[in-house]
């Protein structure tokens, strides 16, 4: 998702989704904890920018855990920091 973001201005969710794939609905959840972290920034005329001309991005995922025999879904990726 970073990769299609750089360098590609504002732009809204809807798209951002279009451009990777996904459905918009995980993309706005990735996008809320980009943006929590300070990856992401929110464009004043809408729509969010990835603010960097390149990044290096390091994050710990953690392993899905079980509960009563079923799988969950695994946590998310949790942005330590992000090196410009």
């Amino acid at each position: 998702m970073l990769r299609a973001l750089c360098g590609a201005g504002a732009v809204s969710i809807r798209e951002v989704a279009t451009r990777v794939g996904r459905n918009v609905k995980p993309v706005h959840s990735d996008v809320t904890a980009l943006l929590a972290a300070g990856v992401l920034d929110k464009a004043e005329g809408g729509g969010i920018i990835f603010p960097f001309e390149a990044a290096k991005v390091e994050f710990l995922l953690q392993a899905a855990c079980r509960r009563g025999g079923v799988r969950k879904t695994a946590a998310r990726p949790i942005v330590s920091h992000v090196v410009v």
